[in-house]
């Protein structure tokens, strides 16, 4: 997967900016391709978990649509742990599939202050990391 250094920039700001919680957006891709970030509020409101708020996903939805975009990658911030699913983040993908189908993940860590992101496609439970390239 290739984003741009703008769109990274773009999730490390928004994951320092919400810490010590958990960060969450939605990457609008088009031809599978990202290129667009839509930050959200995460309704736990917690640096454990997060679940991007429902009147959020509505809004990002709406300018996803009219924009010609799709919702194509789901990022979130882990503050203290590493960049990588955890079984809770493996377990919601679940959940989430059923409602939007199979999405790519991005998972940006902020554990020791350096940002480090990471792309994964997580299906039914099988958790494949995908090359990122940032330029």
């Amino acid at each position: 997967m290739r984003i741009t250094q703008a769109l990274y920039d773009q999730l490390e700001r928004h994951g320092r900016e919400q810490l010590p919680n958990e960060s969450c957006g939605i990457v609008g891709t088009r031809d599978g391709e990202p290129v667009s970030f839509y930050p959200a509020r995460n309704l736990f409101e917690s640096p454990m978990r997060f679940e991007v708020h429902p009147d959020d996903l509505y809004a990002i939805y709406t300018k996803l649509e009219d924009a010609g975009e799709e919702m194509g990658v789901l990022f979130h911030t882990h503050p203290k742990t590493e960049a990588a699913p955890s079984q809770t983040d493996v377990n919601m993908n679940t959940k989430i599939a059923e409602v939007w189908g199979p999405m790519t993940w991005l998972i940006g860590s902020l554990a020791g202050g350096e940002f480090v992101l990471r792309g994964f496609d997580v299906d039914s439970g099988r958790v494949e990391e995908l090359a990122l390239d940032v330029g």
